[in-house]
């Protein structure tokens, strides 16, 4: 009888393990890339969604109301963001906001302080630095607005239905614009790092415009823009002007513009503080001023006044083409891609 040959086994030698695990991390590090551009752009169709949502309930409001929506209006302050919340379709946020109350009124305490998924992006998971101003501490929080009111187009001459007002006329020595402002806070005091407001936009404080009042078209004048990026502290969503009041009037007297912001600056350049991932902070900018952007690649996301999304490229070109495209009447021809 034979026996059967005995085989011999062998293992792995320490060379091939040392190539296959080279093998296996390469792979990994070409696969990574491809999975975050995934994540990322799953991002980016969620937070353009979530700001046309901004613009369509726009559009129910200016339905309902027959008008755009204001962002600071007497004696309630409130941002359009809170303006909006009744024309949204989320039942949690429709009765958050007490409308006829100022933002600091006892009834809007807990508005205040709820995060409003809705408002922020989610390529920027991070909380930041809000500033409260006497209602509370300053801290960290996820309560600020990602999507912004377009205040319209700086810089202009003063706005001739408001020039003047509380002692604060503005002036503007450059070239012949019709980028009309009030280059004031709206207390009357001067600008100082407030920056002043445009009032040459579709959402501007006490307006009283209807879309037929943008002549340059719906499709081609900014509502809401995206400044998600880092710029340092800011106000809560609801927040649309800082006003202290008094005992009789809790809104006397405006103050600096919160949650809307001019185009000036172009995209991802100018932040309202030197350290704006730090409490510990100097103001750069004017806060009305500080430049749209976002955490996605190349540029930032905004809403147009017919509701349709756009990508805007941090390339776009400031002087012809970004900020024609914020104010609603200049009747300066804008591209069809930007």
């Amino acid at each position: 009888m034979h026996r059967p040959r005995r085989r011999d086994r062998h293992g792995f030698t320490l060379v091939e393990l040392l190539v296959v695990i080279a093998i296996i991390a390469t792979l990994i590090g070409l696969l990574l890339p491809a999975v975050q551009s995934a994540r990322e752009a799953a991002r980016r169709m969620s937070c353009l969604n979530k700001i046309r949502q901004l613009g369509l309930a726009a559009h129910v409001y200016h339905d309902a109301r027959r008008k755009v929506v204001p962002h600071v209006t007497m004696p309630t302050c409130l941002s359009s963001q809170a303006r909006l919340l009744p024309f949204m379709e989320n039942k949690m946020v429709i009765d958050l906001v007490n409308q006829n109350q100022h933002w600091r009124h006892a009834s809007n305490r807990t508005a205040m302080l709820t995060q409003i998924d809705l408002f922020r992006c989610p390529s920027q998971g991070e909380s930041e630095w809000t500033n409260f101003q006497g209602s509370a501490p300053d801290a960290q929080t996820t309560l600020r607005s990602h999507y912004v009111g377009i205040l319209g187009a700086r810089p202009g001459p003063a706005d001739p239905r408001i020039a003047g007002a509380g002692g604060c006329p503005g002036s503007y020595s450059g070239p012949a614009t019709t980028y009309y402002q009030q280059a004031c806070d709206l207390d009357g005091n001067p600008s100082g790092s407030s920056g002043g407001v445009a009032t040459n936009g579709a959402i501007f404080p006490r307006s009283n415009i209807d879309f037929g009042d943008i002549t340059d078209g719906t499709s081609h004048t900014l509502m809401f823009g995206e400044c998600s990026w880092l710029v340092g502290p800011q106000f809560p969503w609801i927040v649309g002007a800082v006003s202290w009041g008094n005992a009789t009037d809790p809104a006397a007297g405006y103050g600096w513009v919160h949650n809307a912001k001019n185009i000036y600056h172009p995209i991802n350049s100018t932040a309202f503080t030197s350290t704006p991932a730090e409490k510990t902070w100097q103001p750069i900018a004017n806060v009305t001023n500080v430049s749209l952007g976002s955490p996605h690649p190349g540029g930032t996301l905004a809403v147009m006044c017919d509701g349709s999304g756009r990508f805007l490229s941090e390339t776009i070109d400031l002087v012809n083409v970004y900020r024609p495209l914020a104010s609603r009447g200049s009747g300066e021809p804008s591209p069809s891609e930007y």
